[in-house]
């Protein structure tokens, strides 16, 4: 669809329809469009390698005592308590797919930016999938 419009935008551009320096803005905001989920995926596989995989394992599986972050319906079905549980932590009892954990959560010192890239990581790896990408604007919405 991008391609489609950016055929018609350019064709008229070249014929005079629409100044030239305005398809140089739409090719760079449609090119922005189309990379952001993917390099916060890559930013995000590298916070969570440092920040989550020593508890949820390398490959999301958790633990006896850390819920699993791959194919997790909590996860994905509460993405908002998802953001606030890495930006403020989390206390007491919650059950990911039918399982009972009640360990500790703590805060994860984090910017608001990785927080969106590492939930973007988890949330489209290990049989997880999203329909929309997880901003810096999302997180800051949640507060405490």
């Amino acid at each position: 669809m991008h391609l489609i419009i950016n055929f018609w935008f350019l064709f008229l551009v070249s014929l005079g329809f629409i100044p030239e320096f305005t398809s140089t803005y739409y090719t760079i905001i449609d090119q922005q469009q189309e990379k952001p989920l993917i390099e916060s995926i890559k930013r995000g596989e590298i916070i969570y390698s440092k920040f989550c995989a020593r508890c949820h394992k390398t490959n999301g599986q958790g633990s006896k005592n850390y819920p699993p972050l791959a194919n997790s319906d909590w996860l994905t079905t509460k993405p908002t308590k998802s953001i606030h549980a890495i930006k403020y932590g989390l206390k007491g009892n919650i059950i990911v797919n039918g399982k009972s954990y009640k360990k500790t959560m703590p805060k994860q010192k984090l910017e608001d930016h990785e927080i969106a890239d590492v939930l973007n990581y988890v949330m489209n790896n290990w049989s997880n999938t999203q329909n929309v990408m997880i901003t810096t604007n999302n997180v800051k919405a949640v507060k405490n």
